[in-house]
């Protein structure tokens, strides 16, 4: 493993199946760190570069105006039963599969 430090900090925000897929596909890229933290822990997360919150966990809505407000944050939400990705500046593209949120998130990062 590499001494090198991270070059973005990803938290992903939620606790359902697919955002602890998400997190243990995401670890294994080199230079990313990547941490998860289950809906309604809102505490210290700011030291993040991008959150990526499941739009389908219940305590998420309670969540997204904190997480909105976080200054130069990028914020994601994933919707696992629209099977969409929405960088929450409006845009939204169909996703499929898991590996359609990893290639999107890449792309967006």
């Amino acid at each position: 493993m590499s001494n090198a430090k991270p070059t973005l900090t990803i938290l992903l925000y939620g606790n359902s199946i697919l955002m602890e897929t998400l997190t243990s596909k995401l670890q294994k890229i080199e230079s990313w760190e990547v941490a998860q933290i289950a809906g309604g822990e809102i505490h210290d997360i700011g030291y993040a570069d991008f959150i990526v919150a499941d739009l389908c966990d219940s305590a998420t809505s309670i969540a997204l105006p904190i997480l909105c407000g976080l200054p130069g944050v990028v914020l994601i939400g994933v919707d696992a039963i629209a099977n969409t990705l929405t960088v929450l500046t409006g845009r939204t593209r169909p996703l499929n599969s898991t590996q359609g949120v990893l290639d999107a998130l890449k792309n967006a990062i």
